[in-house]
């Protein structure tokens, strides 16, 4: 028998593992630790072994402290983790930990035992041996029972005992069943069996859902606290769940005419594979159904016990449902009047609690509650939270609309409107004026592959690649449009997922607000997974549906790069995994007729995808001979396209791309000579660019007009120029440096006026002229340096995004501080305190796993020693100049260490 250190640790492990403090590697680890010393503490192991640090393993004992007391124990607590969670398993754990997962999980038989020696067993009904109660409400309770028969888990609900002896309360559940039972789909528990015990009182059984409520998880949203992004960034995947019970409440009126009629977020589960379920049919109805019970000669309360106020309980009786979610017509006890737009209300309250966090009636008493759900009164969504979007305010305003007639007529409808929301798409009940149609298309196109590339910290070179996303998703419209217009037959499953790729991915995916979104990575590689697994799955996906669409092949091409790039940092061997198939995708297409297959396109994507692979092999993997190789081909590619088709635009901005890869891959090996040789060629290809911007006047309106293919060449031109300065201080090269700046400035101050490229273009002018003033040119503080500091505030006070300009804000201040201390101390303390308050915000998460990320970030943290170092200096503080310097010396240690980790 394990003993209670035994499963107090192996709780302890259990909780860490679930809530994401340890993986299950550590987990196994630590148990095999364990299980040498049986009497060390589970947590003094993780600390040790550096899985945990001290306040993370206070965290943790706070949950299991907190599980205690709710369970009411350490057997029942295990019990519950072990049931609502997963569970390591394996023959590496501890025999003792075994064999309490056996005593959990373990289905109860014991027919084969003699009475005496059988043991004492809680009560049963036929075959089902009772375990705990897992669920109580007005009229019925659930239990957790075995099935001896079949030898598994399940739930089996009977008639609370107080109505055991009602009439009434027997007839609904056994309707509930009836009502549950023919329903089959995946959103409503099926049901198994339907029967009475000795004492003729009816029950029924259904699968038993394990995972949590809806009400949960939106009970652990901190709606007072969290700023718009974080509010939105939680309360998307509690949409979807919405959107799923949408779709299941629409089967259930579409089949049988079945209404709900208790919709709320408590009798919503997401089960433990993320899947929603609709619960609890007590009070459901066949509107269509004669034979159904006349109901209204019930009470019209029924009290019951559990925690919550009276508001949020559900009623029996004439008033059907939940008080805090009824409907107007449900509230005035209008029961036959009552149809699927009474669950449309159920759901436009769900949403409101989403929303607000609060349910739309409460008040003192429960006759203040009903009267004003009578009356449909309730705080507008966005009086309660100003972070709620308008849109989502306008769709919980049309389904908890007065009058039926003026809500939703279809649950999908509702839900087609969350997805719309989701996805940046007009919604029915907001109008799309034209401003917001010109935002949604740039972002679609553009603007948000641009964020989204950006939000990784990428430098001037990785910038390059922002494009060649953006040129990639032109290209893929442009196949869409070729492929509507010349493929009329294809069949409607592929057309449907053309239009998933770019509706979604492309629009979604990297939609600009979402890349601001912290820690968004999961949730992009997410979707883009799905979207891959959709095309490419040897079963079910569309490329083993229709193996000569050489189309959908070619979106599953871009797609792939697309998800090896967003991983290259955070998961390099998923990405390498997604390179090589990429590559084996290409080399499958070589072998096809150029009568079947799009060549130019996929020549194209190809080299986007060696472009791609090529940074991933210079910045993450360091194998510069294959990235040599990579971009070699890439730029094969592009010679030849541009052989065939000489005045294609997008093909010589192509071959440019390529090129300055190829500089910044002989930048990283410090081959300057070859970096410029590289970087002048690729200018040589749009030089006109810098004319075109001198002598076009930009105005507001003129800069918006400008086509995308004229902003790419901007944006790659600055990429360039910025670029050949930087292979020029390698080289140490400084012909004119006042007019290298300021024929730079000139590009960056036009660029500037056009969206799209304003914040690159000052992002750039402040890289240049913190180039300038570091340059040695300056080595004193004089009037010109002055006017330049003040030219990088001007770009600074107009930028859009300040928060995105970090880095080179903090390069500009820190190199001013260096150069003023001496004669100025006063305002080099000041801007001490202005880049302190920077460095942290730039600092890498603990759990961030990109060794470059945490190498870029020890470079920065030199450059604020040596600016303390400067002040220290200045004011003679002796005791404070070493420990600096000791700090410096430290801090080069792990720069030149995590270098060294990333082939540096």
């Amino acid at each position: 028998m394990p003993s209670p250190s035994s499963d107090r640790n192996l709780l302890f492990a259990l909780v860490a593992y679930q809530n994401g403090y340890i993986t299950m590697e550590q987990f196994f680890e630590a148990a095999q630790l364990w299980n040498k010393e049986p009497k060390k503490d589970i947590g003094d192991i993780l600390v040790e072994r550096k899985f945990l640090d001290d306040v993370e393993r206070f965290n943790i004992q706070g949950i299991v402290e907190d599980r205690l007391r709710r369970q009411g124990g350490l057997d029942n607590s295990l019990s519950f983790v072990v049931e609502n969670g997963s569970v390591p398993q394996g023959e590496d754990l501890p025999e003792e930990w075994q064999k309490k997962f056996t005593e959990i999980t373990k289905i109860s038989d014991d027919s084969s035992k003699s009475p005496a020696s059988k043991p004492k067993l809680g009560p049963s009904i036929h075959r089902y041996i009772f375990r705990r109660p897992i669920g109580e409400g007005g009229q019925g309770i659930v239990w957790e029972v075995d099935d001896t028969e079949l030898g598994r888990r399940i739930a089996l609900k009977k008639v609370h005992p107080k109505h055991a002896n009602n009439p009434l309360h027997k007839g609904m559940l056994i309707e509930e069943s009836r009502n549950t039972g023919r329903l089959d789909h995946a959103g409503i528990v099926p049901v198994y069996d339907l029967g009475q015990d000795d004492e003729g009182n009816p029950f029924f059984t259904m699968q038993l859902i394990k995972g949590e409520k809806l009400a949960d998880r939106v009970r652990s949203i901190k709606h007072e606290t969290l700023n718009r992004q974080e509010f939105l960034a939680q309360i998307r995947p509690l949409l979807r769940h919405l959107i799923a019970t949408c779709n299941t409440l629409q089967y259930a009126y579409d089949k049988y005419k079945v209404i709900h009629r208790d919709l709320k977020p408590e009798n919503i589960m997401v089960n433990r594979y993320g899947e929603t379920v609709v619960m609890d049919w007590g009070m459901g109805k066949a509107v269509e159904d004669a034979t159904q019970l006349d109901e209204a000669s019930s009470m019209l309360f029924v009290p019951v016990s559990g925690s919550g106020s009276g508001v949020e309980r559900t009623q029996v009786g004439s008033v059907k449902g939940t008080l805090g979610y009824l409907s107007p017509e449900q509230a005035q006890a209008l029961n036959s009047n009552l149809d699927h737009r009474t669950d449309i209300y159920g759901l436009g309250a769900t949403l409101y609690r989403i929303l607000t966090g609060t349910v739309p009636y409460s008040g003192t008493s429960v006759e203040e509650a009903l009267s004003r759900a009578k009356l449909n009164q309730f705080v507008r969504p966005r009086e309660q939270n100003s972070k709620i979007p308008k849109e989502l305010e306008a769709i919980c305003l049309k389904a908890m609309a007065t009058l039926p007639a003026d809500r939703y007529q279809k649950a999908t409808d509702m839900g087609q409107d969350l997805e719309n929301w989701i996805a940046g798409e007009p919604i029915s009940v907001v109008p799309d004026n034209l401003l917001k149609k010109s935002e949604r298309w740039l972002r679609r196109h553009a603007r948000g592959v641009i964020a989204s590339l950006l939000m990784l910290g990428l430098t001037a070179a990785a910038l390059l690649w922002a494009t060649v996303a953006i040129l990639g998703a032109k290209t893929k419209v442009d196949n869409l449009n070729r492929s509507l217009s010349a493929e009329q037959t294809k069949t409607k499953e592929s057309r449907e997922l053309s239009s998933y790729i770019f509706d979604e991915v492309v629009g979604y995916i990297f939609d600009d607000e979402l890349s601001r979104v912290p820690n968004s990575y999961e949730v992009r590689k997410r979707t883009l997974a799905m979207a891959v697994n959709r095309l490419s799955d040897p079963e079910t996906g569309y490329v083993t549906k229709y193996p000569e669409d050489w189309n959908l092949k070619l979106d599953l091409l871009r797609l792939l790069t697309r998800l090896a790039n967003l991983e290259k940092e955070m998961d390099p061997v998923a990405a390498q995994v997604n390179w090589e198939t990429a590559e084996k995708l290409i080399a499958s297409a070589r072998s096809v007729s150029d009568d079947n297959i799009a060549r130019d396109s996929w020549r194209l994507s190809e080299s986007d995808m060696q472009m791609y692979y090529s940074a991933f092999l210079t910045e993450i993997v360091r194998d510069f001979e294959t990235a040599h190789a990579s971009i070699d081909r890439a730029i094969e590619i592009c010679e030849m396209l541009e052989r065939d088709q000489a005045n294609d635009k997008n093909i010589k901005l192509s071959v440019a791309r390529a090129k300055l890869q190829k500089s910044s891959l002989f930048t990283e090996q410090k081959d300057f000579e070859g970096a410029l040789k590289e970087c002048e060629y690729a200018l040589n290809k749009i030089d006109h660019v810098r004319d075109w911007l001198v002598k076009n006047p930009l105005n507001s309106k003129t800069a918006e007009q400008i086509p995308n293919e004229t902003v790419l060449e901007i944006l790659i031109y600055m990429v360039a120029i910025r670029q050949k300065s930087e292979i020029m201080k390698g080289l140490n090269r400084h012909l004119d440096p006042e007019e290298c700046l300021k024929k730079e400035l000139e590009v960056y101050e036009k660029a500037r006026q056009i969206p799209l490229a304003k914040t690159d273009a000052t992002r750039f002018a402040i890289q240049a002229i913190t180039q300038r003033i570091e340059s040695g040119f300056d080595s004193q503080w004089t009037s010109a340096t002055a006017q330049k500091y003040n030219d990088a505030l001007k770009w600074i006070s107009q930028a859009d995004y300040v928060e995105e300009l970090h880095e080179e804000v903090f390069g500009l201040e820190s190199a001013r501080i260096r150069m003023i201390a001496a004669t100025d101390i006063k305002t080099a303390e000041e801007g001490l305190i202005k880049i302190s308050d920077l460095i942290n915000k730039m600092k890498p998460d603990a759990s961030d796993k990109r060794i470059n990320a945490h190498r870029n970030f020890a470079l920065k943290e030199i450059d604020f020693l040596n600016a303390q170092l400067a002040v220290a200096l200045a004011t003679g503080k002796i005791n404070e100049v070493e420990q600096i310097r000791m700090e410096i010396t430290n801090a080069k240690s792990r720069a030149d260490n995590l270098s060294r980790q990333h082939g540096h």
